[in-house]
């Protein structure tokens, strides 16, 4: 055929061909130079799912198919001039389909495929042209361009798997002359298409999508142009009876990119869509129908396509592996008392799958016609009372429950010497086994005493920093962060265990709660030197007393609100608040006895019984001293 150009003389000389030819037996209708396969329809492989879109199989599912798909489609070719009305050049095709499959591996398929024109009727009455000098025309049966494929699986099982990943391809042998040009069943050229397909299926929904090429020679005919186009194929259905029911829509389009933006001609883009069913017999033979309006106007794409296919595509059989014999005596393992040794060639009638005794199977000295325990080692405890059995063991740790102090608790790595079948523990947590740790009740804390395993560090002065620490470890003194004077004495503090000592007084306004801020340098030093001790030391107790108990009621309310003000300042301070209690004595514990006393004696009494304490106690003791002091003040 002519390459059209912006000119009509090629439509005159296609169209005063027509007419010379028209009266001798072969009409010329596609043009003298070359041919045009019309449709556009590429049926799917036969034993695939769909009708049009490819849902790939390999020889897992089945080994080969052979089909035919008959197709008929409703004016397939109308030419649509300008200021004219359409004319329908064809008005009815019926094509077959011939293809077949075969499976290599379980990743590779071999595909062939073969159209043959049954039935071209002319839409144009009379012989009449149509506006641009096609000629309508009644062909007679032909075959179309065969077509070998191939495709391969990349990764999953399309039937199997909700996706999966193929590519394949196509080639037409059009250039084998076995139609005439007025059969729209071939090109006269040979072309390719190549794709690539996601296909799965996920519970009963199967699905199906490619996208490819079409490499096909360029072929301009009144205002169509055949070239290569890009088509995609999608399809989408609901199965029932074990995938054997298939039900869904298919829809797949072709676009010509080379028909954009050229004069005189329309831009070609055919798209159709269908809905189809389809049933397996007996896992043979596969029946199905369907049909669907053409979505476009471009040549190739019918009002109407209605498909019938049957195919012969027996599915692969299930094969059922043997069950195992490892010993492959003909006894099967779940049936074989001996799975591990052979029973030829004189089997046990007693014993399916074991030779004749006598025999140990499991190589414990105890041949099996004897042993109570024929699979099972009697191991280091001996059952005296069955032979080739072992003590009963419920931990499993090798030491039979007779003997076991920890007959449901396993030994584990490290044993206890102390203890058969008991575990290593370590009762104050310090990482340290009991049997190997000295101090077993005290945890040996951040500084392990070298001579001691276990232990913690000795601190003479009982100041809470170990010996190899502390600077003055024969002074009590308090953690410091400089290491030169680190548990030395202050000038302010120092602590000796029992007592937190201050040298500078807490000093309140008269006759008030209120903490003179001269004393503020003393309680911080307070605070950092309580939050410094030990997790050991857990609570110190601030005691506020009073040097005059002359007025017994109000010298307790002041001593606790003054106690109670000291407790508040350190805790804002940084010291947690579940580390300090608060308690006021008056002058109900003094140092020094007033009986007797005055003047100026009187007053430097008071004043040494007028002091603050900061005492360690423990949480229970912290209580009971509470209520010693309570009971003390009533006195």
């Amino acid at each position: 055929m002519k390459r059209h150009t912006r000119t009509h003389a090629p439509l005159f000389a296609v169209a005063a061909a027509a007419v010379a030819l028209s009266f001798a037996p072969r009409a010329q209708a596609q043009g003298a130079a070359n041919g045009w396969a019309l449709n556009r329809y590429e049926p799917a492989t036969a034993g695939d799912s769909f009708f049009v879109a490819e849902h790939p199989w390999y020889n897992r599912t089945r080994l080969f198919s052979l089909g035919i798909t008959a197709d008929f489609t409703r004016n397939p070719l109308v030419i649509r001039a300008p200021m004219t009305e359409p004319r329908v050049v064809i008005d009815n095709m019926v094509v077959l389909h011939a293809n077949a499959a075969i499976a290599l591996f379980d990743r590779v398929a071999i595909t062939a495929s073969l159209p043959f024109s049954l039935l071209q009727t002319a839409g144009a009455a009379g012989g009449a042209m149509s506006p641009v000098g096609l000629m309508a025309y009644t062909a007679g049966p032909a075959p179309g361009d065969p077509r070998l494929g191939l495709r391969a699986r990349i990764f999953g099982q399309s039937d199997e798997d909700p996706i999966s990943l193929h590519v394949g391809g196509q080639v037409f042998l059009g250039f084998i002359p076995w139609s005439g040009d007025e059969h729209w069943v071939t090109d006269e050229a040979l072309r390719a298409r190549a794709n690539v397909t996601a296909a799965g299926r996920a519970g009963p929904v199967r699905y199906s999508l490619s996208l490819g090429y079409h490499f096909r020679r360029r072929t301009e005919l009144a205002r169509t142009v055949m070239d290569g186009d890009f088509f995609v194929t999608a399809g989408a259905a609901l199965t029932a009876l074990d995938g054997k029911l298939h039900v869904g829509p298919e829809f797949w389009a072709n676009i010509v990119p080379g028909s954009f933006g050229q004069s005189n001609v329309d831009a070609t883009i055919n798209a159709e869509a269908t809905l189809g069913l389809s049933y397996t017999i007996a896992n043979v033979l596969d029946l199905g129908i369907a049909g669907g309006p053409g979505l476009t106007a471009s040549a190739g794409t019918p009002t109407f396509r209605g498909l019938f296919r049957i195919a012969y595509a027996p599915h692969s059989p299930e094969t059922t592996p043997a069950p195992p014999d490892s010993d492959d005596d003909g006894v099967a393992d779940e049936q074989d008392q001996c799975p591990a040794e052979s029973a030829s060639p004189r089997p046990d009638p007693a014993r399916p799958g074991c030779p004749l005794p006598r025999r140990d199977t499991d190589g414990d000295g105890v041949f099996d016609d004897v042993d109570l325990c024929p699979s099972e080692p009697v191991g280091r405890s001996r059952d005296p009372g069955r032979p080739g059995c072992s003590l009963s063991d419920r931990d499993n740790d090798a030491v039979a429950d007779t003997i076991d102090q920890c007959a449901d608790e396993p030994a584990g790595e490290h044993a206890d010497p102390e203890r058969a079948g008991c575990p290593d523990g370590d009762d104050d947590n310090d990482g340290v086994r009991n049997s190997e740790d000295v101090c077993r009740a005290e945890a040996q804390g951040p500084v392990a005493d070298p001579a001691r395993v276990g232990c913690a560090a000795p601190d003479t002065d009982h100041d809470a920093v170990p010996d190899p620490l502390d600077r003055c470890a024969d002074r009590a003194g308090i953690a410091q962060s400089n290491a030169e004077q680190n548990g030395c004495p202050t000038e302010l503090l120092s602590f000796d265990g029992a007592q937190l000592r201050v040298t500078s007084p807490i000093v309140f306004r008269p006759n008030r709660d209120t903490i003179e801020p001269r004393s503020a340098p003393t309680l911080d030093a307070i605070a950092a030197a309580i939050i410094a001790l030990p997790a050991s030391v857990r609570v110190i107790d601030v005691r506020v007393h009073d040097g005059d108990d002359s007025n017994r009621d109000r010298a307790l309310n002041l001593s606790q609100r003054r106690a109670d003000a000291i407790r508040a300042y350190l805790t804002q301070h940084g010291v947690a608040a579940t580390r300090l209690t608060s308690h006021g004595y008056g002058g109900s514990m003094p140092l020094v006895p007033l009986a007797g006393l005055r003047g100026p004696a009187l007053a430097r009494a008071q004043a040494q019984n007028r002091r603050t304490e900061f005492v360690v106690i423990d949480p229970a003791p912290a209580a009971a001293s509470a209520a010693a002091s309570a009971a003390a003040s009533a006195q």
